[in-house]
């Protein structure tokens, strides 16, 4: 494999002046260039991606007519330059120049001056095909990497090589942590339910032994006033029997929901003892459920 540093170095020493210039903006850097007198051109991306103003040399600049097809707005270096002299003034011109461009030139354009054109071109080469995943914010596979390597040939797609080595680590360290978060998440939810169930039974405990407790009680009670109590347990007793018969079908039917919103009384109680927001608790978990 190509030594990436190396390659870039080599690359560097063939690009012209304009090309290191745009180059070395796009990276955050500045290339020092010595402007020639009547260098119209590289005054405006001197200006432009290193001094800043320019607005005299760039109309000076619109003002040369176009000579055997050559005009500023055929020079990718000269229409960013433009762009960043003036925002907004040269868009129909980039659009103008995409319609016979790639993938390759439009990402360099969004790139440096922080837009969203697009082209209508397919991509052919690997190259314009990263570049295009990187527009779209698509994975970026390790053969898209591999497949590009021996096709660079100039500044520009070593860039694009660049961005998608780097948005390549940016995904593969994302997966990891994700799988990290996912470990933790299914962690955190077993013991959340350990908890709950541990609360549970413990509310189960505690109703029965305080029924063991009150029921002596109130037998003693009954068995000392029975003379007064018969009658009221006699009507209590049809009552009752009335009560299973009419609302026993419908007690068993939803003995699900009531225990379900025991569980439900019981997990609010533990999460407020976590303090755990139950509603940011449960917007995550369904978030997960359906990714």
């Amino acid at each position: 494999m190509v030594h990436l540093k190396d390659l870039e170095s080599s690359l560097l020493s063939k690009a012209s002046d304009k090309e290191l210039m745009l180059y070395r903006f796009l990276k955050g850097q500045k290339h020092t260039v010595k402007v020639k007198d009547n260098d119209l051109q590289t005054s405006v991306c001197v200006k432009a991606f290193m001094e800043g103003q320019g607005e005299n040399d760039l109309r000076n600049l619109r003002k040369i007519k176009p000579f055997k097809g050559l005009h500023y707005t055929n020079n990718l270096e000269l229409l960013v330059a433009a762009s960043l002299i003036e925002a907004g003034s040269e868009e129909e011109n980039i659009e103008k120049y995409l319609l016979k461009r790639t993938s390759k030139e439009c990402f360099i354009i969004n790139s440096a001056l922080t837009k969203n054109f697009r082209v209508l071109t397919s991509p052919n080469s690997e190259i314009e095909k990263l570049a295009n995943k990187l527009m779209l914010n698509e994975r970026i596979e390790l053969q898209d990497i591999q497949c590009c390597i021996n096709e660079v040939s100039d500044l520009y797609e070593y860039y694009i090589l660049e961005k998608g080595i780097t948005k390549f680590n940016l995904d593969f360290s994302f997966e990891n942590k994700q799988q990290e978060y996912e470990t933790f998440y299914s962690f955190g939810i077993k013991a959340i339910k350990r908890i709950e169930t541990f609360f549970l039974v413990g509310f189960y405990l505690a109703l029965f032994f305080v029924c063991i407790k009150i029921a002596p009680g109130i037998a003693q009670q009954i068995m000392s006033n029975w003379d007064t109590l018969e009658p009221l347990a006699y009507m209590m007793d049809k009552v009752v029997i009335f009560l299973l018969a009419s609302t026993g079908f419908l007690l068993t039917n939803n003995i699900a929901k009531i225990k379900s919103v025991v569980r439900s009384i019981i997990r609010t109680l533990v999460f407020k003892l976590l303090g755990i927001n139950v509603k940011q608790y449960e917007d995550i978990v369904e978030r997960i459920k359906t990714r």
